[in-house]
């Protein structure tokens, strides 16, 4: 299991310039970088080959605006986050770790993907051979 902090970041889309050159938006790019920092920090080890099962489970800060009881009830996993599309979380995490956790992505033949709230925002990653 790896732990990412910080805020979630859903995939976003790639740009293009004006003179055609295709980019990663920063925002983008960066939490995929603190994605693979957080990797290489524990040490995991990487796969080579097989097929591959991924559980993320995603928590995101509690909205500001939320009153106290609100706020208890998203602590409490009883109100979920409907922010951010779940593929696009995934995707940014999933893309962040080939090369790194596996040769490449494919490999994922089951996954789970949840999100909620939490008081410390990040990503919990568990990858597992079949």
């Amino acid at each position: 299991m790896v732990w990412v902090p910080g805020e979630p970041v859903p995939k976003a889309r790639p740009r293009m310039t004006r003179s055609g050159h295709v980019y990663t938006p920063k925002r983008t790019a960066d939490y995929e970088a603190a994605v693979k920092a957080a990797w290489r920090e524990t040490g995991a080890e990487k796969w080579h080959e097989g097929d591959l099962f991924i559980h993320l489970y995603f928590y995101l800060p509690i909205p500001k605006g939320y009153s106290k009881g609100k706020a208890e009830l998203a602590k409490a996993g009883e109100i979920r986050p409907h922010r951010g599309d779940w593929d696009n979380y995934s995707k940014a995490v999933c893309d962040a770790l080939n090369g790194l956790a596996y040769e490449d992505d494919r490999q994922i033949t089951d996954a789970r993907v949840s999100k909620r709230y939490g008081e410390k925002p990040g990503v919990l990653i568990t990858i597992v051979e079949l």
